[in-house]
């Protein structure tokens, strides 16, 4: 794998979460593995794109945008936080190419206070997926 590839999902009221969430993805990243950030989303304007394009800049990164017609989740509960967006994480799948072999999954709302290789360094050969359990959860 030449480098790591990392997932969200988002829509314009998230831009602006997004951009922190990036910015301290790469500020913490400590390998000189590039980042290829996909972002999931059915509409962020074009300034907010440019917004976080320039952010990513300086990092040499890349962000590569998979729009999803938003409809295909128009059925699923939304409550709150949790927007269509949310879902878009289903479709992750049938959205990256196939010579992607592994990704990880960021929230858009997060913060990275470590170096993201590490986890991307971790083996997951023998799974399907690797996740954490929700804190909050019980």
């Amino acid at each position: 794998m030449d480098g790591i590839n990392i997932v969200t999902a988002a829509d314009d009221r998230y831009a602006g979460h997004l951009a922190v969430m990036l910015y301290s993805l790469l500020e913490n990243k400590r390998s000189s593995l590039q980042v290829t950030i996909y972002i999931i989303e059915s509409h962020i304007l074009h300034e907010n794109k440019v917004l976080l394009n320039n952010i990513i800049k300086k990092f040499n990164s890349k962000i590569i945008y998979l729009t999803l017609d938003s409809t295909i989740y128009e059925n699923f509960k939304t409550l709150g936080h949790i927007s269509k967006e949310t879902y878009f994480r289903i479709s992750i799948p049938e959205l990256l190419d196939r010579s992607v072999e592994k990704a990880i999954y960021l929230d858009s709302d997060l913060i990275v206070k470590e170096d993201i290789s590490a986890l991307w360094n971790h083996h997951v050969d023998h799974v399907f997926l690797g996740a954490v359990k929700d804190a909050y959860l019980r």
